[in-house]
């Protein structure tokens, strides 16, 4: 209880602390070639057009928003075929969210 109470704290933190300060572009862009979220997603100019364009997805939604429909796409979509990132670790999911929400 104590270990997950102290991981919860950390979650917080972290994601209280300013978008601009934690993003971390060059883990997010290969975190997006390995997941391979450009062979549906437009991400920086580049990728597919199944999926919605994100290039500008931080205008649109805000950082949990987006966390949210990573961690489980279905949520919004039943139908979404997206795969969610909860594999991911937590720092890795952060990093993602965050460079998502910094497109605008």
């Amino acid at each position: 209880m104590k270990l997950f109470a102290g991981i919860t704290i950390t979650a917080l933190v972290l994601l209280a602390q300013p978008v601009e300060s934690r993003t971390d572009d060059s883990a997010a862009l290969r975190l997006i070639a390995t997941q391979g979220c450009r062979g549906c997603h437009v991400i920086a100019g580049l990728g597919g057009n199944f999926g919605p364009n994100l290039d500008q997805v931080g205008s649109r939604l805000k950082r949990y928003q987006i966390q949210q429909k990573l961690i489980d796409p279905k949520t919004d979509n039943p139908e979404s075929v997206m795969p969610d990132i909860r594999h991911l670790s937590l720092e890795e999911q952060i990093v993602l969210s965050d460079y998502l929400a910094s497109l605008k």
